[in-house]
């Protein structure tokens, strides 16, 4: 019972850090807040040093528009579900490997959507015509071009349609499906 508990406290601790990381970026938002309120302060106290490290992984666009916080989110809240996860199966007893598959698993699925996601966007980009030299639509590209590229030249397309893009999005939905099966099978094995 004491494993399940923490596991729900740090699943809790995750979405409130959350939701301070929200606050801090609606807070940059508005030029007017006074950054030296205490309240304020005490808020970039706690959210800047979770976004540092995510900064250093993403640029920002136009020196302006910075995504990071996105990136930090999705990883708490991931994390966040783990723990939960986690804790409704150690009320049910199951063996600690059983945990770690299933802490992989979870793991492994996110990332492969989010994989799946930013090449779909970049496909989306190329369907509706997007601006090409927009910022966003120029850092789209670029984040997936490493996910699009062992597809491109699958099939020779003269349209200004992502066709590669169309085929990796649907390879990842597949890779998905198999991890998810297959991580699904090593968690009754163990």
């Amino acid at each position: 019972m004491l494993a399940s508990d923490i596991l729900q406290l740090l699943g809790i601790i995750f979405e409130v850090l959350t939701f301070i990381v929200l606050i801090r970026v609606l807070l940059s938002w508005f030029p007017g807040v006074n950054p030296y309120h205490p309240l304020v302060r005490l808020i970039r106290g706690i959210a800047d040093p979770i976004l540092t490290p995510f900064r250093g992984l993403l640029p920002t666009f136009g020196g302006m528009l910075d995504i990071s916080p996105i990136l930090a989110i999705v990883v708490l809240e991931v994390l966040a579900e783990i723990c939960f996860s986690l804790s409704a199966d150690v009320l049910t007893g199951q063996s600690i490997g059983f945990f770690v598959v299933e802490a992989i698993e979870q793991l492994v699925l996110a990332l492969i959507i989010l994989v799946a996601v930013l090449v779909l966007l970049r496909f989306l980009l190329s369907l509706f015509h997007a601006d090409p030299w927009h910022p966003l639509t120029r850092a789209i590209k670029a984040m997936a071009k490493p996910f699009v590229q062992p597809f491109e030249g699958i099939v020779s397309s003269r349209s200004s349609l992502d066709v590669a893009a169309l085929i990796a999005c649907v390879a990842y939905i597949v890779v998905f499906l198999i991890a998810m099966f297959a991580l699904n099978w090593l968690a009754t094995l163990v």
